[in-house]
């Protein structure tokens, strides 16, 4: 029996590597070590299934198995879907940064162990 892999969603995973985070205008919540991610897809054909907010909790596990408790990530101001997400999975708004200079709301979630 063959199986074919289908891809759900995708996202981009840094550690400590941002270096446009260092310009915020606004106040991160830590400086310490944090999980960055960006490029949050999910497939068009699954979408509305809370894939996203699953892959939310995901990220913030991959940090907390790595002894990171700080999750950062920025989004468009007009990325409706997105701003709902941060909100709602417990992110905070820390201010603005840019990139190719565009605007970008960034938020950060503090984890505890």
């Amino acid at each position: 029996m063959s199986r074919t892999a289908v891809v759900l969603g995708y996202t981009a995973l840094l550690i400590n590597d941002e270096p446009e985070y260092d310009n915020l205008e606004g106040a991160w919540l830590t400086h310490e070590d944090f999980v960055v991610f960006h490029r949050v897809a999910i497939s068009e054909n699954h979408l509305g299934k809370g894939l996203a907010k699953k892959m939310f909790a995901h990220i913030e596990a991959y940090a907390r198995q790595n002894n990171i408790n700080s999750v950062k990530a920025d989004t468009n101001f007009d990325n409706p879907a997105m701003l709902y997400l941060f909100e709602s999975c417990g992110y905070h708004f820390c201010g603005t940064v840019y990139f190719r200079g565009s605007p970008r709301k960034a938020y950060e979630k503090v984890l505890f162990p």
